[in-house]
């Protein structure tokens, strides 16, 4: 049975949120100098760097040592993981052997410190080939092992209901043994789907993605995270961050505090640093820091 609960966020308009189709915003004069001024005024957030050699970061997840992380590009980019610090700094490349990008989306790690490499970018909403690949980094030699799959719920590729393309997920985490997915509606621009998947590699046919309910924010969703305890969520759009009091089982309602990222760019990548502490990274290369508060 679909559970589906609603947090209404009617203080955001979908003016403020919405993204063309493929996920790309275009540069403007003086866009920097105008960002660093209305990012100032953001109580507990900090731009800490800018990546250097990294095109168009769309996903992080903690690296080895404190302080450090892994960051990847999507489409066009080649199938390797780049270690950066808070300042944006390239502290080496990690190529992904046996993957491919097709549209790496996302990054996740779970307890026993592998990566989960989220091939899953589907802006059409018309691919049959999503896959998460699960790689040690530890091991970079070993390939990566693909965990195939399909939405337990999407019958057409596309939906012929532009309002029903909701299948394009660009923020995956890993929570207690399983992948959850979170959808980025292309369609409404408001409905952000939960698919629970298995966390381990497919051999013949493609997992289920099944979904267990949504969340109805104003915008799209391209990143997430829990904290390391377990009680907070992480979802985070463009211009936008909302921090979610999870309940004591699972990651499906609770109280959604939105914080205003207005200026920031972009917004892709978030992971937790600790309990209270989020590194962000952009499409446009900036890192910061959030303190919650």
């Amino acid at each position: 049975m679909r559970l589906f609960l609603t947090l209404a966020l009617s203080a955001l308009t979908i003016a403020c949120s919405a993204q063309p189709e493929d996920g790309k915003k275009g540069k403007k004069k003086g866009g920097k100098k105008k960002a660093a001024t209305e990012m100032a005024a953001v109580p507990g957030l900090t731009r800490t760097g800018s990546l250097e050699g990294v095109a168009e970061s769309s996903g992080l997840a903690l690296a080895d040592a404190p302080g450090t992380f892994y960051t990847c590009g999507d489409h066009g980019n080649r199938p390797t993981l780049y270690r950066i610090n808070w300042q944006g700094q390239l502290l080496g490349t990690l190529p992904v052997p046996g993957a491919t990008n097709t549209d790496w989306e996302a990054l996740a790690h779970d307890d026993a410190g592998r990566l989960y490499i989220a091939d899953v970018g589907n802006n059409a909403n018309d691919r049959h080939n999503l896959v998460v690949y699960r790689f040690d980094p530890r091991q970079p030699t070993q390939p990566a092992a693909p965990i195939r799959f399909r939405y337990a719920d999407q019958t057409a590729f596309p939906p012929s209901d532009k309002a029903a393309r909701n299948f394009d997920c660009e923020a995956v985490v890993w929570h207690e043994g399983t992948l959850y997915l979170f959808t980025r509606d292309r369609g409404r621009h408001r409905h952000c789907r939960v698919y629970a998947l298995p966390d381990t590699p497919t051999d013949g046919l493609p997992a289920v993605a099944k979904p267990i309910g949504e969340y109805e924010l104003a915008g799209e969703i391209s990143g997430a995270d829990v904290s390391p305890d377990g009680r907070r969520l992480a979802l985070i759009g463009r211009g936008q961050l909302f921090l979610v009091n999870l309940p004591t089982t699972g990651l499906i309602g609770g109280e959604v505090t939105t914080v205003s990222l207005e200026g920031a760019g972009q917004t892709e990548g978030v992971v937790f640093v600790d309990n209270q502490t989020l590194c962000i990274s952009t499409e446009q290369g900036a890192i910061y820091r959030y303190t919650i508060r």
